[in-house]
């Protein structure tokens, strides 16, 4: 029987739903490998069949090895307690695999996917990943994983010989029945406003002072993916690890390839949902002994200290606002569960590295931290779709509307707005969603194509750092290489491209599966076709050369120069967006007023003053006039890069006139004075089922309330944490 209770919002506590028995749980009685696996093995092709306890059929995976990240070179880092660097060195040889899993001893169809990690452990061959088999999910993990990770009334496993360790698959009772934890209510969830000094506070947009979000331009992008890449581009991550999450494992190799496993599964979905690979660049390993005191970096302390998860998100900010490495997202891995809370993320910041003035961070980064569960990976790939910034789906009792002071959220259809709770950015976000909604979809690729999220940093196949020799189909262009589809599998039915010598096929001159100017002829598209579209008047279309197979540079006009047309005046470009500070006010309060529509009718925005980069907007009626009294509306936003400020044609760049840190005092010395002159965004999850902490709220944030193996999110209506007492 699957219980579920309410869950409320603003001051009512939240509870949780509980499942009387959460799953289904076996252990591996027999696992045979073809070929044999041994110690420093690493076969291209990998057979595996499981005989699970309670069971006479044995489960088939036809694996190949995932050859993107067995060539992708991760820089790892090795902190002491006291924060100091005590070794590098630079690693690859990561055994990920990926397939079909059946019960017949042949290939299964694909939707019956597979994504695994193999090693040895004391001369016994160990799985770590999932498997999709006749619409279940099922989850492999080491014992020793399984019972760090299992939720108080899950099934328990005996423990194993120290020299003997074994894999648990497990998967939910209810799946049986297609059901999801929902909650009962109907409080709204997503991203609210909050009402500030008599305006509207806005979710902060990271990449472009425009173009925010409504119900109707969400409808509109439904299940497109038109601006998502029509080639792979690859998102490079840092993962950092505080002592609390590196003292789960046994091993540095252990938690190594943990990591990578989780990777590997949330980029399953971001390649199906949106043509992006995730791979990790870089891992910043803690010790397993936590410092004592104030000693080391300050977002590595152990559980039981007075430092939040959203404390954590601060200062792991702070740290990564420190460089610029050209990654996608930096996550930080803690085992810490501040009360119910397993993550936080900042929302639309993908490819930010971050800017520090004077100690504080005055433009966040790619940052996100996520509690170890056991549905780590999904809720890596949830927090990431913040940070490349979705919004909730919506779902009973929301109606996807950001008017009157409701929370915009991610519909079903212009007919539906629940989502039935069955994606990946949904409010009850569990271990069986496995891709995000047609709405989610719609919304990133629309930013993508929009310019409205920087993606500066991605790759594409052809220029991903490499220090391993050339592998002919690891799906990257390796030096001596003429294409790389991706080996036999993943070059399906391409013609250009022999998958076995990563040549080019006779006759054939390019492969279009990565070069924009190759006919599906596998010849170069001739001078002047079209390989890049425009997304505006400043950002001006690429066409082929005529004799080039790549693409050439996504070029812009410069900031600053004009480019109204149809007589306007007052636009400059700005970043690739033809702009200027009253169009960015009437983008900011349209998408957010809950009262009336900006500029319909007789009603326009200007910006309260023409000096300056923080998006403080008014509204004007008819003749010129300021409505409200000339209240001026705060907002926690920034002027897109590239927009005009002040005298001698300066520019705002990371919030600042010129590139130079404005007048203020650049956000205060530490993380609460920041969020109180910033008044940014949050996501965060929480676990439901404990008590939901509830503070004075200075800041929007969203709280995901789930128990071990259900997330619900939702906003917390105080932030006293931080020491926010306004």
């Amino acid at each position: 029987m699957l219980r579920r209770d309410g869950l409320l919002t603003s001051a009512v506590r939240a509870h949780s739903s509980r499942r009387t028995e959460a799953k289904i749980v076996r252990t591996v009685q027999d696992a045979a490998f073809s070929p044999t696996l041994q110690r420093d093995a690493s076969p291209s092709q990998l057979t595996v069949s499981l005989t699970l306890s309670g069971s006479t059929q044995p489960v088939h995976l036809n694996l190949r090895r995932d050859e993107d990240i067995y060539t992708q070179p991760v820089t790892i880092h090795r902190v002491r307690a006291d924060g100091s660097v005590h070794s590098s060195e630079t690693t690859d040889d990561h055994l990920v695999y990926y397939g079909t899993a059946s019960t017949k001893e042949k290939r299964g169809h694909e939707r019956n996917w597979a994504r695994v990690s193999v090693h040895m452990s004391h001369g016994v061959p160990l799985l770590e990943g999932a498997y999709h088999l006749d619409g279940f999910e099922y989850h492999i993990q080491t014992d020793s994983t399984y019972r760090q990770t299992r939720a108080e009334h899950d099934a328990s496993v005996s423990s194993a010989a120290a020299d003997q360790p074994y894999n648990v698959v497990w998967r939910y009772i209810d799946d049986e029945d297609g059901l999801l934890a929902k909650r009962d209510d109907e409080s709204t969830c997503g991203l609210d406003s909050l009402a500030y000094d008599g305006g509207s506070l806005e979710r902060r947009q990271r990449w472009g002072g425009g173009g925010g979000d409504t119900t109707d331009s969400l409808l509109q992008s439904l299940g497109s993916r038109s601006g998502c890449p029509s080639t792979r581009a690859i998102a490079l991550l840092g993962i950092a690890t505080d002592c609390s999450y590196t003292s789960q494992f046994s091993s540095e190799q252990d938690l190594r390839r943990n990591i990578l496993t989780q990777v590997s599964s949330a980029s399953r979905v971001y390649e199906a949902a949106f043509n992006v690979q995730l791979r990790v660049r870089n891992i910043t390993i803690s010790d397993a002994e936590c410092p004592s005191g104030d000693a080391g970096l300050s977002w590595n302390r152990a559980c039981a200290s007075s430092l939040s998860i959203a404390d954590r998100l601060n200062e792991f900010s702070r740290w990564k606002a420190g460089f610029d490495d050209q990654t996608a997202a930096w996550s930080l891995m803690t085992a810490c569960q501040s009360g119910s809370t397993v993550g936080i993320a900042w929302i639309r910041a993908v490819c930010q590295p971050g800017v520090l003035v004077r100690g504080a961070v005055r433009s966040t980064p790619g940052a996100n931290v996520v509690a170890r569960t056991a549905a780590e990976w999904q809720v890596l790939a949830h927090e990431l779709g913040h940070n490349f910034g979705a919004v909730h789906d919506c779902t009973r009792g929301c109606s996807g509307s950001s008017g009157s002071g409701e929370t915009l959220c991610c519909p079903l259809s212009s007919s539906s707005c629940d989502a039935g709770g069955q994606y990946m950015m949904n409010p009850s976000v569990n271990s069986r969603v496995t891709e995000f909604s047609p709405c989610s979809v719609g919304q990133i690729c629309a930013a993508w194509g929009r310019g409205n999220i920087n993606t500066a940093c991605m790759r594409g196949n052809e220029d991903v750092p490499t220090v391993s020799e050339s592998v002919c189909g690891n799906g990257v262009v390796d030096a001596g290489e003429d294409c790389d589809c991706g080996g036999e599998e993943g070059c399906g039915d391409n013609a250009c491209c022999n998958p076995t010598t990563c040549r080019f096929t006779t006759g054939s001159v390019c492969d279009p599966s990565t070069q924009r100017c190759c006919t599906g002829q596998c010849q170069l598209a001739s001078s002047g076709q079209v390989c890049r579209e425009s997304i505006g008047l400043c950002d001006p279309q690429e066409v082929c050369s005529g004799n080039e197979a790549n693409c050439p540079s996504d070029e812009q006009l410069p900031d600053g120069q004009a480019c109204g047309e149809n007589g306007e005046t007052g636009l400059t470009c700005a970043t690739g967006v033809c702009t200027s500070r009253a169009m960015q006010c009437s983008a900011l309060l349209t998408s957010n007023n809950s009262t009336e529509t900006v500029n319909s009718g007789n009603v326009t925005a200007e910006a309260c003053s023409s000096t300056g980069c923080e998006l403080n907007c008014m509204q004007m009626g008819s003749g010129g006039l300021a409505l409200d009294g000339g209240m001026c509306q705060a907002s926690s936003k920034f002027f897109r890069d590239g927009t005009l400020c002040g005298s001698n044609s300066r520019r705002c760049y990371s919030g600042t006139c010129g590139g130079r840190a404005s007048n203020d005092d650049g956000g205060g010395g530490d993380a609460a004075s920041w969020i109180r002159n910033n008044r940014t965004v949050f996501i965060i999850i929480c676990v439901v089922g404990g008590i939901a902490v509830l503070m004075a709220l200075a800041t929007i944030i969203h709280e995901d309330m789930c128990n071990e193996t259900t997330f619900v999110f939702t906003r917390l209506s105080s932030f006293q944490g931080l020491g926010i007492d306004d």
